[in-house]
């Protein structure tokens, strides 16, 4: 069947049935997309640890803080 073919069936079929196709189609989309690249969760972790480790050094009182209008230099003056 042709992506036209299938597209023009969906136009008889119920609601239902289209988020039926839908929801199927949707599944085996996800089943390709991890067999294809199995490193997403490694790097997604490997990503969460990088942050983790990274996070204390951006608190409160620390020298990674973002600009503010209250910085007595002004940031564009060495331009």
């Amino acid at each position: 069947m042709t992506k036209k073919e299938l597209l023009r069936s969906l136009e008889f079929m119920t609601i239902t049935d289209r988020l039926e196709i839908i929801e199927a189609a949707t599944s085996l989309i996800r089943e390709d997309l991890n067999r294809q690249s199995p490193t997403t969760t490694t790097t997604s972790s490997g990503l969460k640890d990088a942050v983790d480790k990274m996070a204390s050094l951006y608190g409160p009182n620390t020298e990674l803080t973002e600009f503010t209008d209250l910085d007595i230099e002004e940031f564009y003056e060495h331009f």
